[in-house]
Order: structure tokens, then C-alpha cells, then sequence
């Protein structure tokens, strides 16, 4: 599916566009630049909402959440943040992040475990796969 069909899948809470400002704003909060595919969604949504999912949050709170694991208490208790930009949020205390060094994928990090799982290749891929499976159209649901 393209990004644009994706944003239009009924359900969905999408916000407007992301002002390029607030981006780079957040860029400076980062330190780094905004990884390229979560830049390019976040030019068309500025967060996405499911339920009580954040499957993209706003570029204020991605600058948020990010300051937040990359300092304070997690800083202590979990391995570094410092390569990801935690963008999603399960509402069930794991993240969704894109990492910034290498292949630029989507891994999903469990706060229980500390642990990181390769999730997507892109932000478009995860999209739609959180889309289709939460609407029954995974393979295995047919028949």
C-alpha cells in the first residue's frame, strides 16, 4: 500500500501535515537529523492515532519522548537511546523507534526486556503492517 492509501484507511485519526519548523525544532532536540522516512510521513501526517495507539506521534511529542528516554532515570537502567528515534507508542509500554545509524528500519523495544526487535524496513512497511493486521488480513486469517 502507498502512504497515501494508507492515511485513508478508515479508522484512522490523521493529523495535518508537520510544519517543516516544528521538524527541525525537533532536530535540534535530537541532535541529529530526523531520519528520513519518518521525516517524509510526518510531512503528510503529524501523528497517527488508532484506538489508544499512537502508531505516529507529533513531532512535539517524538521531541518529547526522545529527551525523555535519552536522559534521566532511563538513561540509567537501559542500554543506550542514542541510536534511535522512538516514534510509535503500542499503549502497552513498549516503543517503536527508527533507528539512525545504518539501515534506517524500524525496530519495536520491550521495556520489560530491554530488548529490540526488528519490526519493518521502513515507516510505510510498519504502517501497514500494523494496518493490515489489525484488520484481519494477514494470511493465516483467511478461510
Amino acid at each position: 500500500m502507498t502512504l497515501d492509501e494508507l492515511l485513508a484507511v478508515p479508522g484512522l485519526v490523521v493529523g495535518r501535515p508537520a510544519d517543516p519548523a516544528t521538524i527541525r525544532a525537533c532536530e535540534n532536540t535530537l541532535g541529529h537529523p530526523m531520519p528520513g522516512d519518518l521525516a517524509h510521513v510526518l510531512l503528510r501526517a503529524d501523528g497517527i492515532v488508532r484506538d489508544h495507539e499512537d502508531l505516529v506521534r507529533t513531532v512535539e511529542d517524538i521531541a518529547r519522548t526522545n529527551a525523555e528516554f535519552r536522559g534521566g532515570t532511563f538513561g540509567n537502567l537501559y542500554m543506550s537511546f542514542d541510536d534511535a528515534v522512538f516514534f510509535g507508542d503500542p499503549a502497552d509500554g513498549d516503543q517503536f523507534f527508527i533507528a539512525t545509524t545504518g539501515i534506517q528500519q524500524v525496530y519495536q523495544w520491550d521495556h520489560e526486556t530491554d530488548s529490540r526487535t526488528w519490526v519493518a524496513s521502513s515507516v510505510t512497511d510498519y504502517l501497514e503492517r500494523c494496518i493490515t493486521v489489525r484488520r484481519g488480513d494477514r494470511p493465516e486469517d483467511e478461510g
